[in-house]
């Protein structure tokens, strides 16, 4: 449902209402807003010390009792490391920034790490080898970071992928892509790049590709998902991408069996609006929690930001317009909102530049979707702690999860969180595609979702935590084994209606039938080693 600006979030409560970000000094450089990133209720932006460029990362958070953002520590760029931010991602406890000595126009990549027991972030290791000219990107994941550097052959873009270990970061992959590279991001499977190339007649060709994660680790060959338009951004939401072609918004979806990419969904813009932006203003997109976010104008030159978000069935509704407001209402009142969009897993930042010239952020909840009626939007109510997302696409659990939970709350693991099981699919086994997810999981570990027809509940001091599948056979795997990410989390996708016997046959699912899941993983910081989420039981039907 279209929302406007204000209209429902000026009734909700605290700590879901709309608010500026100010650096702690209280005044920003026009320059504040321009490079940021932001993951769960953390957020990092690029700023200016005082000698014009943007050479300091402020990192900010969200207080989780009076909602508001502050600012927690400021890291410098040392001499060595550059004189200007470039680029910047986080997730989790780890960041990449690429930095430019602007004297010798030569860029680098460092890893920016948060220490868990001080919780303060400092600098890391460079990233070896990653020394580059003329490109300026890179991304993060877990584990894992992409940086793109100048090739020998001006025709082709360098891409490097490094894993971090103890011994610091370890080069595991380099191929090459067509033309210069435009974004790059890293998701939970894939990494998605755009790239542009001026053909001989002098016409600019743009690609977008995705090159499947596998562990290891490595990367399939690349998938070609798109030609884009030039100039194009795009957003990687899980499993789909988000870009704009001209005046429309394209929704791609990568199928089950992960070989190739179909489009989903087009979008127009709402009648008398434009996803283009405002003339000599750049385009913004950002995606991600089963939204995005872009900016764009109501007829021609009033600035507009559109926030979509992903119902259960997959499909991408508007979700609210934002602009600025006449009389001007802070703190969406500035010139050239949405100059800069950053998408975190309840809430959206939007950059803008006020009447002085100074550079502008202004938080509000992700989405105004009320699933649950409760009154509150379903981002107010994750903010709040009410409710849960296993699958992260800012739909509360209760309102999509497939099947009935039970043995819930798990008992704490030595990550200090509980362990919870989602399943998102219809249960059907003639169109069988489930999403199996857990989180809350300890980092470092293996793990792997459970099933049987039994649900008896099982206490053993052997492991950490009730076993809940007593009673029958119980059958491991489904989908393999995961590594846990960084970020404590795993998920299989399963498209057939088998699971695994463990000797190398596969049991159907049949219509009628009752199954329970379970997650099970080994906690290397725990006695004993083995633990369990809570549980869920899910009866199939034919259709």
């Amino acid at each position: 449902m279209l929302s406007l600006l204000l209209l429902s979030l000026a009734q909700a409560p605290a700590p879901c209402l709309p608010s500026e970000i100010l650096p702690a000094s209280g005044t920003a450089s026009p320059g504040f807003g321009e490079i940021m990133a932001v993951d769960g209720d953390r957020l990092m932006v690029a700023a200016d010390s005082g000698g014009g460029s943007l050479d300091v990362i402020k990192v900010f958070e969200r207080d989780a009792v009076g909602g508001g953002w502050s600012e927690v520590q400021e890291v410098a760029l040392t001499p060595s490391q550059g004189s200007h931010v470039t680029d910047l991602d986080l997730e989790g406890d780890r960041a990449v920034v690429v930095a430019a000595d602007m004297g010798l126009l030569v860029y680098k990549s460092w890893g920016l790490e948060r220490d868990p027991a001080s919780g303060l972030w400092g600098w890391g290791l460079e990233i070896t080898g990653s020394q580059i000219t003329g490109v300026r990107r890179a991304s993060v994941f877990a584990d894992d970071v992409a940086v793109a550097s100048a090739a020998t052959n001006p025709l082709y873009t360098r891409v490097r992928c490094y894993r971090r270990d103890p011994a610091g970061w370890q080069l595991f992959k380099t191929f090459l892509v067509i033309g210069q590279l435009r974004e790059m991001d890293l998701s939970l499977r894939f990494l998605v790049i755009s790239t542009g190339s001026t053909t001989w007649t002098g016409t600019v060709t743009n690609y977008l590709y995705a090159y499947t994660r596998i562990p290891g680790p490595d990367l399939l060959p690349p998938i070609l998902v798109a030609f884009l338009s030039p100039n194009t951004s795009f957003g990687v939401d899980d499993d789909r991408i988000i870009t704009r072609f001209g005046n429309v918004v394209r929704h791609f979806s990568a199928n089950a069996s992960g070989d190739g990419w179909f489009a989903a969904q087009t979008i127009s813009p709402p009648a008398g609006y434009s996803f283009v932006p405002p003339p000599g203003e750049p385009l913004s997109l950002d995606a991600g929690s089963g939204v995005f976010v872009l900016n764009g104008t109501q007829g021609v030159t009033v600035q507009a930001v559109f926030t979509y978000r992903r119902n259960q069935f997959g499909i991408y509704e508007l979700d609210s317009i934002l602009q600025p407001t006449t009389p001007p209402v802070p703190p969406f009142d500035g010139d050239s909102l949405g100059r800069s969009i950053a998408v975190g897993r309840n809430h959206v930042i939007l950059g803008s530049v006020g009447a002085l010239g100074e550079g502008r952020l202004a938080a509000r909840a992700l989405s105004s979707n009320d699933c649950d009626q409760n009154g509150l939007g379903d981002s107010c109510d994750l903010i709040l702690g009410q409710a849960f997302d296993v699958n992260q696409n800012n739909t509360l659990d209760g309102c999509e999860e497939t099947g009935v939970r039970y043995c819930s709350p798990a008992t704490a693991n030595s990550s200090g969180e509980v362990a919870r099981i989602g399943i998102f699919g219809p249960p059907t086994t003639a169109l069988f595609s489930i999403n199996f997810y857990a989180e809350g999981l300890p980092d470092g570990g293996l793990g792997a979702f459970m099933a049987s027809r039994g649900n008896q509940v099982v206490t053993n001091p052997l492991y950490t935590g009730n076993f809940c599948l007593g009673g029958a056979p119980t059958y491991r795997n489904l989908g393999g084994r995961q590594f846990i990410t960084e970020t404590g989390r795993a998920r299989v996708l399963l498209n057939r209606p088998f699971v695994p016997d463990g000797l190398g046959g596969l049991l159907p699912i049949l219509p009628g039938e009752t199954w329970y899941f379970q997650y099970w993983f080994y906690d290397p910081g725990a006695t004993p080693s083995t633990g369990f989420s809570d549980a869920l039981g899910v009866t199939f039907t034919l259709f």
